[in-house]
């Protein structure tokens, strides 16, 4: 995606900027806009053009323009602009190689153009590097990643989609996702419960906090049940996984859009007499109440095991939002696949 920015030397609509291909400003203000309406902040994923000739070497041209015409909108961390990740699933640059290097530089580059434009005021943070699931590849990649980022990166980010299905498809992921070893150490999450450990565990040793960017019921997932309420046990399942593995945040894939999206839509074609309505999907509501009801605190807690073999749950506990006194609030989950 380009940007017609002043600055870029780029015009929304033309050859150089295609209009599916190209975002301007008055497309970007409404982004703003919207966030502030709904009171939410923008996380932005950057395009990666790379210099002619020159592997993994990254064009800052024009992000630099987009920031500096959003530094002078004020959209900043205070406001409606939380961050902006580099790039997207760029694993096919090789831990080790010079264009691995180059593209862990790039973060460097990156950190120094926003704060050369933002100056005095908050910036949006640096996040990345949002890899897909290059299982055993990310083992080493990402600690790699992290290690030559150090001291520009804010926030590491990763997405997984590796969760199981309990209505009976691809109860596995792939065997190229994750082993299927770890699959057993997390019985109903599937790889995405493992993984969350893994990055967790990865981001803690580099001093930043671990984000997951893109997750739901697609892939090892199963795109077919993603609208039914069977989905809504999983992701209540990863939300309560991921923030007992110290992710800070589970960015849902998608609101709208796909089989798994939180807002019927492009979903009804799975549903006789269904029309894109942005009918809340069950999994909107598990979202809705683990905002008000479960804090950003997770506790221990765990189902005794004479209790588990009666009936399979899974318990997650958890400060409640917004309370002072010291009260908890748990969440049960059926894992059943019966």
């Amino acid at each position: 995606v380009g940007y017609a920015f002043p600055g870029t030397g780029k015009a929304w609509g033309t050859p150089a900027c295609p209009a599916k291909l190209c975002l301007n400003t008055s497309r970007w203000d409404d982004i703003h806009a919207f966030a502030k309406a709904v009171d939410a902040q923008v996380v932005f994923g950057l395009s990666y053009p790379q210099v002619a000739h020159r592997p993994g070497v990254w064009n800052s041209t024009e992000t630099a323009a987009l920031l500096a015409y959003s530094a002078g909108q004020g959209y900043t961390r205070d406001t409606t602009f939380y961050g902006v990740e580099l790039g997207e699933e760029l694993t096919g640059f090789a831990a080790g190689s010079r264009a691995f290097e180059h593209y862990t530089a790039s973060y460097h580059t990156a950190k120094g153009v926003i704060q050369d434009v933002y100056g005095a005021a908050t910036p949006p943070a640096l996040m990345g590097p949002c890899p897909g699931m290059a299982w055993p590849q990310l083992a080493t990649w990402f600690p790699a990643f992290l290690n030559g980022t150090r001291g520009a990166l804010d926030v590491a980010v990763y997405h997984s989609y590796n969760q199981f299905n309990v209505a009976g498809r691809n109860l596995l992921c792939n065997a190229s996702c994750v082993p299927q070893e770890h699959e057993r150490n997390c019985p109903f999450t599937g790889g995405t419960g493992w993984q969350a450990a893994a990055m967790g565990r990865y981001a803690a040793a580099a001093g930043v906090p671990v984000w997951l960017g893109e997750g739901g019921p697609h892939n090892g997932g199963g795109t077919l049940d993603g609208h039914t309420f069977a989905a809504s046990l999983t992701y209540l399942s990863m939300l309560g996984t991921t923030a007992r593995a110290e992710n800070k945040v589970f960015a849902r894939q998608t609101l709208v859009g796909g089989n798994y999206e939180l807002l019927r839509c492009s979903s009804a074609a799975l549903e006789a007499n269904a029309t894109c309505d942005f009918e809340p999907r069950p999994d909107y509501w598990v979202a809705v109440l683990w905002k008000r009801l479960m804090g950003e605190e997770a506790l221990d807690a765990a189902v005794a095991a004479d209790a588990a073999s009666l009936a399979p749950l899974q318990v997650f506990q958890h400060c409640t939002a917004g309370a002072r006194n010291g009260s908890v609030t748990l969440a049960f989950v059926n894992t059943a696949v019966a």
